[in-house]
């Protein structure tokens, strides 16, 4: 079918999206004889990526590799660090991958000096409290029980130092992380300086109300963690948070850190995909080389005191 589109119009280039559509896009576009094509991945290659995409891409290398022996052909990534990881598995000249970063269209923050609503008295926080914040989808990829053990720690350390941690999201963590976490100690006791902290989560999928039911049950988190859901006013969240933090195993080139940004937000971000590509280290924010509970918790206590 898409042969016969592209033989019956008359384009000048086809740009193909993702690895599925790369292959069978550009195997057309070159029956059809287009005369530029522009294949566009993101994050990693299929078999660095979970086991349906591995097996669905064993013949993808092969097809890459001879698409790209075209001199109508190149590859383009979002970040630096996928686009190497793609050049390592298919071994193609540097010519023939090319980065474009993500960009932001700042027209949707024309009124950015004003906020749309009161974050802090629609959620019942303290004016004088400061917040964390996540936009995100509720799936494995983002690793939402890593953002809630950062939660979990930092106020354990503080108000509840006396409550007993959540098990449930203990047995979420190291069934995820595959170890238990010996970090939960970790001294973010200046934070309490600042006056109360709150964490604010911003998005739904199939691991919200796993979240939510885990939040609810805690003597810690209960209160001062808040579980949004889904929000079209994300960047009125944005504009109220102290730091996002960014918790993903998984990532291509993060728009969310970008965005936070333009909302004058400093950001701690996980080392993965291109996530250290969107933001100036010590400036406009932080990275968590390992990743655990700890690190991240001294990082954001370097933003906020």
């Amino acid at each position: 079918s898409l042969i016969q589109i592209f033989f019956s119009n008359d384009f000048d280039i086809v740009h193909t999206w993702q690895d599925y559509c790369n292959i069978y896009g550009g195997i057309a576009a070159l029956v059809a004889g287009i005369d530029r094509i522009i294949m566009s991945a993101r994050t990693m290659p299929p078999p660095q990526k979970g086991r349906l995409a591995s097996r669905q891409g064993r013949s993808y290398k092969e097809c890459y590799q001879l698409l790209l022996d075209s001199d109508r052909v190149i590859l383009t990534h979002n970040s630096e660090f996928g686009s190497l990881e793609y050049l390592d598995w298919l071994g193609p000249p540097e010519s023939k991958h090319v980065t474009i970063h993500n960009g932001l269209d700042l027209s949707f923050q024309k009124d950015r000096g004003k906020k749309k609503f009161d974050l802090r008295s629609n959620l019942g926080i303290e004016n004088d409290s400061m917040i964390v914040g996540y936009v995100g989808r509720f799936t494995t990829d983002k690793r939402p029980w890593l953002f809630l053990k950062v939660a979990e720690m930092i106020l354990l350390n503080g108000r509840h130092s006396e409550s007993t941690p959540s098990r449930e999201l203990e047995e979420w963590f190291v069934h995820n992380e595959g170890q238990a976490d010996n970090s939960v100690k970790g001294d973010n006791s200046r934070l309490e300086k600042q006056g109360p902290i709150h964490f604010v989560m911003v998005g739904d999928g199939p691991q919200f109300e796993k979240a939510k039911k885990i939040v609810g049950e805690s003597e810690i988190m209960n209160g001062s963690v808040h579980l949004v859901g889904f929000s079209s006013e994300v960047e009125s969240y944005l504009r109220n948070f102290d730091c996002f933090l960014l918790t993903s195993k998984v990532e291509g080139l993060p728009n969310v850190i970008i965005e936070a940004q333009s909302c004058g937000v400093p950001v701690v971000a996980t080392n993965v995909g291109g996530s250290r590509e969107c933001f100036v280290e010590g400036e406009t924010g932080l990275l968590a080389m390992n990743g655990t509970p700890e690190e991240i918790g001294m990082l954001l206590t370097e933003v906020l005191t």
